[in-house]
């Protein structure tokens, strides 16, 4: 029995950390307070792909224009993935800003 305590405690963080990322929705989600979209890359974007879009490892990507296109990117900021939240009210113009400084390739947080 002792063995199969490792496996257990893994599999029960596993369930715990499942069960906290799907049930901890954002009651209200981002609003804009600006339309720069270098002031809500800072405020919806920054802390988790990074100032520069550098990203944090696997659960924070970067942000690597070769890999995303424009329609990609406003897809995931309006509807959100697996770890992303959905942005439903960042929309139209604002949007499009944002996703025109995230492929800029020269893009550097500013």
């Amino acid at each position: 029995m002792k063995r199969w305590l490792p496996f257990i405690a893994l599999i029960g963080g596993a369930i715990g950390f499942s069960l906290y990322m799907f049930l901890s929705e954002d009651v209200n989600p981002y609003t804009p307070t600006a339309n720069d979209p270098l002031v809500i890359y800072k405020d919806a974007c920054a802390h988790c792909h990074g100032e520069t879009g550098e990203g944090s490892g696997l659960l924070y990507p970067a942000l690597n224009a070769d890999e995303l296109t424009l329609d990609r990117v406003r897809k995931s900021v309006r509807e959100g993935s697996f770890m992303m939240p959905s942005f439903p009210n960042i929309k139209g113009a604002v949007l499009d800003s944002l996703a025109q400084i995230i492929m800029r390739a020269s893009y550097k947080g500013r």
